[in-house]
């Protein structure tokens, strides 16, 4: 069996990879583009702290730069872009979903049971009205 070559980590292969780490190429895609395989990238990424880093650096250099353009398409005025950025960066205050949480022991209740547990709690009868088809709504709301 021939012996297989060993894998030269140049400069220019170490900054390659930091600019398509850059551009949102996962590990498996960069190896790909750097014709070398899955298992040869991560062995270069636990031995090769310049390949690692640049791999790294690459990746918040990407996050930085769309971060910081996001940010001032926000300030801007561009309403998608602050909508987006608040419901990141204050998700309790700006998030559409709502959390409910349920202390019901579903199995030993019947349906109807199970449907008078629902009426009773206004956010969740509010919460889960908002998914639901009008027939379906119609059987929380009315007793």
């Amino acid at each position: 069996m021939p012996k297989r070559s060993r894998i030269q980590i140049t400069e220019e292969k170490i900054q390659r990879t930091g600019k398509l780490a850059g551009l949102g190429l996962s590990n498996d895609q960069i190896a790909e583009c750097l014709d070398i395989s899955r298992s040869s990238f991560y062995k270069c990424m636990q031995k090769n702290a310049d390949f690692r880093d640049s791999l790294e650096r690459g990746r918040s250099k990407a996050v930085m730069e769309i971060s910081n353009a996001l940010y001032e398409s926000a300030r801007a005025g561009n309403v998608k872009a602050q909508i987006y950025f608040l419901r990141c960066r204050d998700p309790q205050n700006w998030n559409v979903s709502k959390r409910v949480e349920l202390d019901v022991d579903f199995k030993k209740m019947s349906d109807s049971q199970l449907l008078e547990e629902l009426r009773t709690d206004k956010d969740v009868c509010q919460s889960l009205g908002s998914g639901m088809s009008d027939g379906e709504r119609s059987l929380v709301r009315d007793p």
